[in-house]
């Protein structure tokens, strides 16, 4: 018999958006030491596994083909984070806690 899955959702979830915003939290206060980008990247590609990987594997080769044939290149810093932050934390709650409970009929 499954476990009940109210009972684990109730603490996966809350457990981890408060790490997804701890990534964040991180981000802001450490936005100008070197490194941080490459840190909160990891962060979230673990976090948010396997969506953050596939959008970051996604985005390099966006912001290669900018840069290589556009001529555009994009820094990083906190507002990168952010923006990246906010993709893989809303595509992997999407995925996590709605695709999947409806896919294995766990729907609420």
């Amino acid at each position: 018999m499954l476990l009940t899955r109210a009972p684990v959702v109730k603490v996966i979830r809350p457990t981890w958006l408060i790490l997804c915003v701890c990534v964040l939290v991180y981000a802001w206060l450490n936005r100008n030491v070197p490194g941080t980008d490459e840190l909160v990247l990891w962060a979230l590609i673990i976090i948010t596994f396997p969506i953050a990987l596939a959008l970051s594997a996604l985005g390099a080769g966006v912001l290669f083909l900018l840069d290589r044939f556009g001529g555009i290149t994009v820094a990083g810093g906190f507002g990168f984070n952010v923006v990246f932050w906010l993709l893989s934390v809303a595509t992997a709650y999407w995925f996590w806690f709605v695709a999947i409970p409806r896919l294995t009929g766990h729907e609420r």
